[in-house]
């Protein structure tokens, strides 16, 4: 988690780049409300582009179902989670280390 105090200078940092907007939320005025420019837009589209290309480059030996089973036990781990099958596959795959 951010803190605060990093948060609003990253939001600085965007807003003066001029890839966000910020404003007061209507509903409670104690509340920004934040939101992509045209230009964070199109920044972001060539991010997600970008992204995209290295992870096809990097997973492409992987077929649809490993890069599925990939993503699965990524998710599990960034959330702290341990199924069987994940304890059950690193058992099976570490013996052939």
């Amino acid at each position: 988690m951010m803190d605060g105090t990093n948060v609003v200078g990253l939001l600085n940092e965007l807003e003066a780049e001029q890839l966000i907007e910020r404003r007061r939320s209507p509903q409670d005025r104690r509340r920004h409300v934040v939101e992509l420019t045209a230009n964070g837009l199109e920044l972001l589209g060539k991010a997600e582009r970008a992204l995209a290309a290295a992870e096809n480059e990097v997973l492409a030996a992987l077929d649809e179902t490993q890069r599925d089973a990939l993503y699965n036990l990524l998710q599990q781990a960034a959330n702290g989670e341990a199924s069987a099958s994940c304890t059950e596959a690193w058992a099976t795959n570490r013996s052939a280390l």
